[in-house]
């Protein structure tokens, strides 16, 4: 209860702080139509919470809405229901398809009523954290303009998601193939959303919509030393062609410093990079040619990539800087921000789940909303 309400008043204090700013110079015959859109944004602002309230029931009770009959949440203004539904995670194959429910949030204000709709995944084990489950995953800001591309890799049947912790602004025409997420606020007012998420599968939802906060996986030093097949004890440059390991037999390699690389690397296996990573070249591997290989490359602080394309799902403990023309395959996750100066194409290629779990554990992972409508 207590939670919710946190969610109702913080929906309200955003909602009356931006129809106070919009009223402000506003004749005194418009008082009553920004009245009825204060109401309106406030009812829309309760239906979003008590989809978000779901999530945190969800997380404090895994067992909440199993039952077929559908769980109910009133409170003043705020009608939440529950059932179990079907969902099917067209990435993550071993995903239970069943392990979901369909939540619809009701609210009223005044004369004014809204309602929004979700599916979200239940807890389950799944062996890829969710922040590594997006082709771009920003803990700060994101910022889309035309020079940042996010597709699918050669029409595969998934979506390549994005998701920002922070404010999710959209400046000039781009294109996602799939679904974004925002933890704060969505500014589409130059380049409406709806025209730049274009999800491959699931459609019919809303393209662009807010999620509750997603933590980045914890970056483990002494979980890096004991997985550490290859050590270089300083910072040092990787060049030429490399084979880091076999997808049954994956090597790990540590560097105790910065990295610049400029390989291609072969095979399947995690590099560890203590410092920073700057990735360089136009190495990069045909993607068909090498579908059974997969690398992973977890970076301490910042990575900087200028004129580089690689294959790799990177996760970044700072921020990422691009620079120049960078072609990606695979996917980025930051704890930090995604800052580019150039062009940036990011082809969604996810990070298997076995390779994920060699690293990170196989740990059950908090709900999140697959899905939502209005």
């Amino acid at each position: 209860m207590d939670k919710l309400m946190t969610y109702i008043l913080l929906g309200l204090v955003v909602t009356t702080v931006y129809t106070a700013v919009q009223s402000v110079g506003s004749p005194a015959e418009k008082a009553g139509d920004d009245e009825v859109r204060s109401s309106a944004i406030q009812a829309r602002e309760l239906a979003v919470s008590g989809v978000e309230y779901a999530v945190r029931r969800i997380t404090d009770e895994p067992d909440w809405a199993r039952e077929e009959l559908p769980e109910e949440i009133t409170l003043p203004g705020v009608l939440i229901e529950a059932t179990p539904t079907d969902w099917h995670d067209f990435v993550n194959a071993d995903a239970n398809g069943d392990n979901a429910c369909f939540v619809v949030a009701r609210s009223s204000v005044e004369d004014a009523s809204a309602r929004a709709e979700a599916i979200i995944e239940r807890p389950g084990v799944w062996d890829t954290p969710n922040a590594l489950r997006y082709a771009l995953f920003a803990g700060e800001n994101l910022h889309l303009d035309g020079d940042i591309v996010v597709r699918d890799l050669a029409r595969r049947r998934w979506n390549a998601n994005v998701h920002t912790n922070g404010n999710l602004i959209i400046s000039d025409a781009t294109l996602v193939q799939g679904f974004g997420t925002y933890s704060s606020t969505l500014n589409d007012a130059h380049v409406p959303a709806e025209s730049v998420f274009l999800p491959n599968v699931n459609r019919g939802g809303v393209g662009v919509y807010r999620h509750p906060q997603i933590d980045l996986p914890a970056i483990n030093l002494v979980r890096w030393e004991q997985l550490a097949t290859r050590t270089y004890a300083s910072s040092t440059t990787l060049a030429g062609e490399l084979h880091i390991g076999e997808a049954s037999d994956p090597g790990f390699w540590l560097i105790k410093g910065h990295c610049n690389l400029k390989a291609n690397i072969r095979g399947t296996g995690v590099i560890f990079v203590e410092g920073d990573l700057r990735l360089y070249g136009s190495d990069a591997r045909s993607v068909a040619r090498e579908a059974d290989e997969h690398l992973c490359i977890v970076v301490m602080g910042n990575v900087f990539a200028e004129d580089a394309k690689h294959t790799a799902n990177i996760v970044c403990d700072g921020s990422f800087y691009g620079r120049g023309e960078v072609f990606l395959y695979g996917s980025i996750a930051t704890r930090g921000k995604i800052s580019n100066n150039g062009t940036l194409d990011i082809f969604y290629r996810p990070l298997p789940p076995e390779l994920a779990a060699s690293v990170w554990g196989r740990e059950p992972q908090p709900p999140r909303i697959a899905m939502y409508f209005e």
